[in-house]
């Protein structure tokens, strides 16, 4: 994990820049937010099935050989050749279940309404994956004994959703006691430290989790500015995870 875009399966294959070349690992990566996406557009699993079968034969036969990383994000990519197969499929009349307007370029802006909706649920998946991927990950480094930040993070959802009905009736924030994280530490590692050194190991958790989390975004829009990330962020549903990490690289590097 020498390179901070190697640390993962899917970021192996988006890195790869003949990545287009093997169509089948690449359509591995997007084939459950595109099936979400038929499911949701679609609302039974015949035509569900049908309208995947078809985008998949398309994307599998080299149908997007022309995309150029340079020319923007693969996902806005993919996310246009979505939109389209619903559009061809319903001006030829295709027999569905999808609620779509007769003329799918209406000037209404309420028009698209399912395709968009579908789109976020395509985002939600997608957006879950980066969440499990880098999960996983942390676990991983764990198991090699590079660091024991998977168990931190884990002690701090647990700890925080043990509290969540505490911290709402007193109004108080979801903040874990430093003298707590050392005690975990003291239990899960047999170790004995400061609550300076918890509270270090705890911050350096956080960013580990959201620095993978960012290297993975980044990749996946081909465009590693914080701007970039934040905009993606927001619509995979993970700014929560990258948003405090963003900022301080951006104050960091507004101090030099």
């Amino acid at each position: 994990m020498n390179d901070s875009h190697q640390h993962s399966h899917i970021s192996r294959i988006l890195t790869n820049p003949n990545v287009l070349q093997n169509p089948a690992s690449f359509f591995e990566v997007y084939q459950l937010p595109i099936r979400k996406f038929f499911m949701c557009l679609c609302g039974n699993a015949h035509e569900a099935d049908e309208q995947f079968q078809e985008f998949a034969v398309k994307f599998l036969s080299g149908a997007f050989d022309s995309f150029k990383p340079d020319k923007g994000r693969f996902r806005d990519y993919l996310k246009t050749a979505l939109r389209n197969q619903v559009k061809r499929s319903y001006k030829k009349g295709a027999n569905g279940a999808v609620p779509m307007p007769e003329d799918m370029d209406a000037a209404d802006p309420n028009a698209l309404q399912p395709i968009e909706n579908a789109l976020r649920e395509f985002d939600s998946i997608e957006g879950e994956q980066i969440r499990q991927l880098v999960d996983d990950d942390m676990r991983s480094d764990e198991a090699d004994g590079k660091n024991q930040y998977h168990s931190l993070l884990q002690f701090a959802i647990g700890y925080q959703r043990e509290r969540l009905h505490e911290f709402a009736v007193s109004g108080g924030r979801t903040k874990i006691p430093v003298s707590a994280i050392a005690d975990f530490i003291q239990e899960r590692f047999g170790e004995t430290v400061t609550t300076d050194t918890a509270k270090q190991r705890m911050f350096r958790a956080k960013v580990m989790y959201a620095s993978k989390m960012i290297d993975e975004i980044g990749v996946r829009v081909t465009d590693p500015s914080h701007a970039a990330i934040r905009d993606a962020a927001h619509e995979l549903g993970l700014a929560v995870y990258v948003e405090s990490e963003l900022a301080r690289r951006e104050n960091k590097l507004a101090s030099k």
